[in-house]
């Protein structure tokens, strides 16, 4: 009787494996767990086709695997596979080296689709590459006086991405290369220790909305590059610090909502470009300096 069970056992790693060969997956693997659990639903269709296990303690165990099976596959037994006393619950406990690789594969995948497009430099700058240039997206350094490098890991830096700086209160200066176009949405919102002058690069096309929202530590005068094509609603809300004239870029078609909003150290007399079609409300609301 042994004997027997333990053959058609045999046989019946047999037939998963075979199936298995054959591209269909009965078992789902759980990175985390140390066995593979059935598919329930393949499990199914088996009992429904009369593959099942008989749940009697007396009765032999069938199958009804046929006889003309390949005596080899009785050798390929690369797992164990156990049953409780009425013979339910079959489970597969994979050999330790075969279920350390498959751990150590699922781990890399994982590792290799988180750093495909973040990238950490030496220099404590996070950023993200596309189409061969860098967007920087963090800051893990400690520096007071900030410098943002021109290339980071052979990529020119072209942008400062969204939220980049948010909120980080300890840098006092920072120095932004010529090589930026693009500063984004809260890029350095929430910076209140940031003093002195901003110098913004020339060649920067783009100040996304409320990019240097309550940077009030800022002074002198507020000069916007010409090349500035877009200006984003309360990009330079509440940064009463500056104390000398504004001078807008001539490219600029369009002044929207908010973004000089309680500027109510600038000073001077306001130009307004020519190509500017639109001002948006409250734009220059709190700059009582401005004529």
């Amino acid at each position: 009787m042994k004997k027997k069970i333990r053959k058609n056992i045999k046989r019946s790693i047999s037939i998963l494996t075979a199936i298995t060969c054959l591209g269909t997956s009965i078992f789902t693997y759980t990175p985390n767990a140390a066995v593979l659990e059935p598919n329930a639903e393949i499990t199914d269709s088996i009992s429904e086709n009369g593959i099942e296990q008989d749940n009697s303690e007396n009765n032999e165990m069938d199958l009804g695997i046929s006889q003309n099976l390949d005596d080899n596959l009785e050798d390929r037994d690369n797992s164990s596979l156990y049953s409780d006393v009425n013979g339910n619950n079959a489970i597969i406990e994979q050999d330790e080296k075969a279920q350390e690789y498959e751990e150590n594969l699922v781990e890399n995948i994982v590792s290799d689709n988180n750093d495909q497009n973040l990238k950490e430099a030496k220099t404590d700058f996070q950023y993200e590459v596309v189409d061969g240039c860098a967007t920087v997206i963090g800051y893990n350094g400690k520096d007071t006086i900030l410098t943002i490098p021109e290339i980071i890991d052979t990529y020119p830096v072209t942008a400062i991405g969204d939220s980049a700086f948010q909120d980080n209160t300890t840098i006092t200066n920072i120095s932004i290369p010529n090589s930026v176009k693009i500063i984004g949405n809260f890029a350095f919102s929430g910076c209140s220790g940031l003093s002195g002058k901003l110098e913004l690069p020339e060649g920067l096309t783009s100040i996304g909305n409320s990019a240097f929202y309550g940077c009030s530590g800022f002074s002198g005068d507020l000069t916007i590059p010409d090349t500035v094509i877009f200006l984003g609603s309360s990009a330079f809300y509440g940064c009463g610090g500056f104390k000398g004239t504004l001078k807008l870029p001539e490219s600029l078609t369009k002044i929207n909502a908010y973004t000089f909003q309680g500027c109510s150290g600038l000073s001077g007399t306001l130009v307004i470009p020519e190509r500017t079609t639109a001002i948006d409300k409250e734009a220059f609301s709190g700059c009582h300096g401005i004529k």
